[in-house]
């Protein structure tokens, strides 16, 4: 969301159609309060691409019948959903007997699973294989992983489409201030008996040199950061995708058994050890590496367990997360003068106060939003900490070697923070300047390189000893929970962000054993 904000700074406000055709100032190319118009086109857009989900994955593979209703293979799936208490509405295939892959898609009343020709005749030769098969995508529904990924898909294409209108508008902008010199050249107060072809023989070249100038130096300041974005929003979609196939994978193998599944994965063979070049692969692909995929069904716990790359790629987020913050503020600067004074005064508590009185609507919407998304932005890196804390007491592992990993971990995070500070989507001072030298014919450029100091670095204490004293505690926690002892099964229930998104974990603890509930 706050992505759409920076991108809708750039899209035509109000004043850009109350303004005058002749007027002699025109709208300029950039405006802070016109970020709410991105959020809104988002929103809308979200909206309509995860409620026409359904029709679009009905031909991704191209066309598509319903599986017989008297079939072996649909008394098998029904047989399934029953013990799994997942109800499926519709069984789809295609005719492509080299398919052998599946998917599933849907809400509540319609949910759906399509499947290649290729899976119906695997559930004549091999029927365990095509059984793991049907019990993954049953899993997809149970973990609700068809809602996560159906709505991060829906925001990840919302965006890129925000990004399109905001391009074709600076393409088409300057032709305002052209068609405007145009119409003053034909009036009657300019050159008797204009016409188009005289036009474009005096100040053709001359305009059309403007217009050129006007979009590249448009396009210069927002096509690399619009690509950063994308970047950063498909790797993180792509990581949302691969943990709930994992996921998936854990419950699978409760309803049809570990080896059914891992036959299915591997195709009886052990998985080759994966080179550079297929993790560097993974981090692009929907799906884990087999050999991940079959360790996480051996030990399911381990699907808590978040690397170290984790942990950078957290503390760089958080940094990101705070300069687009800081877009939002000044615009509850600009929509509230009362809150504008009083943080001038540094009476950040009146302040606060002054815009929860709701006296100006949209002003207190944007506060609550920038509170959840700084909230949200670091509740990710404490949950992550707990999945980690959490994980090594399951693994037994000593307090000496959990001290040493966290402190790595909160390392990271810091480091994260500080290379954010350094590279990062230029900032709201810098944004204002680069505008208006694009609309002054200027050369722009610090696009996403900033200095950094001595003290950027030592700011990353007091947030590293937070973290440290929350995961303390963390492990503590995990310590009295496995210790305890009880005639009944209880649960503890551990809300991770598994890979940056909301994934809810739950584990039953039996003594000393825990196994996936």
């Amino acid at each position: 969301m706050m992505i759409a904000f920076w991108t809708g700074q750039f899209l035509p406000g109000l004043d850009y159609f109350t303004t005058p055709f002749v007027a002699q100032f025109q709208p300029g190319l950039y405006s802070v309060g016109n970020g709410v118009y991105g959020l809104a086109i988002l929103s809308a857009l979200t909206t309509v691409f995860f409620i026409y989900h359904s029709r679009r994955q009905r031909i991704v593979f191209g066309a598509y019948q319903e599986l017989g209703m008297h079939s072996r293979a649909r008394d098998a799936i029904q047989d399934l959903s029953d013990r799994a208490d997942v109800k499926i509405d519709l069984l789809l295939h295609d005719r492509d007997i080299h398919n052998t892959d599946a998917v599933a898609f849907g809400f509540r009343g319609s949910r759906t699973i399509l499947m290649g020709q290729g899976v119906l005749l695997l559930g004549l030769r091999r029927p365990s294989n095509f059984m793991a098969r049907i019990a993954h995508e049953l899993a997809h529904f149970k973990n609700g992983d068809v809602k996560y990924a159906f709505i991060s898909r829906s925001l990840l294409q919302a965006n890129l489409v925000l990004m399109g209108i905001v391009i074709l508008w600076l393409l088409i902008r300057p032709a305002r201030v052209v068609l405007m010199q145009y119409d003053l050249f034909t009036s009657p107060m300019g050159v008797p008996g204009a016409t188009l072809k005289l036009f474009l023989s005096m100040h053709g070249l001359r305009w059309a040199r403007y217009w050129s100038d006007q979009t590249i130096g448009a396009l210069v300041i927002t096509l690399p950061v619009f690509a950063f974005w994308t970047l950063l929003l498909f790797l993180e979609y792509r990581s949302l995708l691969r943990t709930r196939e994992i996921l998936a994978d854990a419950r699978a193998a409760r309803w049809v058994g570990e080896d059914a599944l891992m036959e299915a994965l591997s195709g009886g063979k052990p998985p080759p050890a994966p080179s550079l070049r297929d993790r560097l692969y993974e981090m692009l692909s929907a799906h884990p590496l087999v050999s991940r995929r079959m360790n996480a069904t051996l030990r399911p716990e381990e699907v808590l367990d978040p690397s170290f790359l984790r942990f950078l790629f957290l503390g760089y987020v958080f940094c990101l997360a705070n300069y687009l913050i800081s877009n939002v503020a000044d615009v509850m600067a600009i929509l509230s003068p009362v809150y504008r004074d009083l943080v001038k005064q540094g009476d950040g508590m009146r302040a606060a106060l002054s815009v929860l009185l709701f006296e100006q609507p949209i002003a207190s919407i944007i506060y609550l939003v920038v509170i959840f998304a700084f909230s949200t932005s670091y509740m990710i890196i404490v949950a992550t900490l707990l999945r980690s804390g959490l994980t090594q007491k399951i693994a037994g592992r000593p307090h000496w070697k959990w001290f040493l990993t966290t402190v790595i971990q909160i390392s990271l995070v810091a480091v994260g923070n500080v290379a954010g500070d350094a590279f990062h989507p230029y900032g709201q001072t810098a944004q204002l300047q680069l505008a208006s030298n694009v609309m002054l014919g200027q050369s722009v450029g610090k696009l996403f390189f900033n200095p950094i100091n001595v003290q950027d670095i030592l700011n990353q204490a007091q947030m590293c000893g937070i973290l440290f004293g929350t995961a303390t505690l963390f492990w503590l926690e995990a310590g009295f929970v496995l210790r305890g002892s009880r005639s009944k099964a209880h649960q503890s229930l551990a809300m991770g962000y598994s890979d940056g998104l909301h994934v809810p974990v739950c584990f039953s603890a039996r003594g000393n054993t825990l196994v996936s509930s």
